[in-house]
């Protein structure tokens, strides 16, 4: 928009189905925009709108979130970078009852990022809602995170990530029974490489283990679980637009 500001639009849609039953399939619907001016050569602010749908099969509840945040960011040094962000969350559920009202909550996180000369690595938290990945009708989540990528040679560059994430139901405590928190670890690695200028390919393994806290929950998404993941993707974009 200017030599200090940019504007960011983004939107995606998520399909979530499993092959064993005892899991809940959903769809979703992201979209947000964010505006960020910098302060200084050091300094940035910025704002954040989020809009979150999410729709369960074979369940009349769906979730339509919204979120609002203001963001900070800091280069510490030449190499070392701050991000903070932190603001209000509105969830709305078409169901009200059985647990289930309208909330306003509050979500946030920071990233912590460091670069080395061939190297880049970063640690996230998060705090906010989520679709419920499966075992919930939507759950509050918080997820932390580790990445390192390297440039392996001119043309790939290899990662390996590692994190935690906690989830537990929306549902309130006015529910009989108590709904049980599951805890997931996850570590992996992949390699990427450009197509071209606008385009590039990747290849990607993972290892999930999902645990639940709550020794009295029963059925199949309750027990411990370890899962892999192999991952192809393909990526375009477009070269940067200027809005004059």
């Amino acid at each position: 928009m200017s030599s200090r500001g940019s504007l960011t639009l983004a939107g995606s849609y998520g399909l979530l189905r499993f092959v064993e039953p005892g899991n809940i399939d959903s769809n979703d619907s992201i979209f947000s925009v964010g505006y960020d001016y910098a302060l200084s050569k050091k300094n940035t602010i910025g704002t954040l709108y989020r809009f979150s749908n999410y729709r369960y099969l074979g369940d009349p509840q769906a979730i339509q979130d919204h979120v609002a945040q203001a963001a900070y960011g800091r280069k510490v040094t030449g190499r070392l970078a701050l991000q903070l962000f932190v603001g209000p969350e509105i969830t709305r559920f078409r169901l009200q009852g059985a647990g289930f009202s309208d909330r306003t909550s509050v979500s946030g996180g920071a990233n912590l990022t460091y670069a080395f000369s061939r190297s880049h690595l970063s640690v996230s938290y998060n705090h906010g809602v989520s679709g419920g990945s499966g075992v919930f009708t939507g759950s509050n989540s918080d997820s932390t995170q580790g990445y390192l990528d390297r440039q392996l040679s001119r043309l790939w560059r290899g990662n390996i990530s590692f994190g935690y994430s906690r989830n537990a139901s929306l549902a309130s405590g006015s529910v009989s029974t108590v709904s049980p928190v599951f805890n997931s670890w996850f570590a992996g690695g992949g390699l990427d490489r450009p197509l071209g200028r606008t385009a590039n390919v990747s290849v990607a393994y993972s290892a999930y283990l999902q645990k639940t806290s709550q020794s009295g929950c029963v059925g199949s998404a309750c027990s411990t679980d370890l899962q892999h993941q192999i991952s192809v993707s393909f990526q375009w974009h477009t070269r940067p637009l200027v809005l004059r």
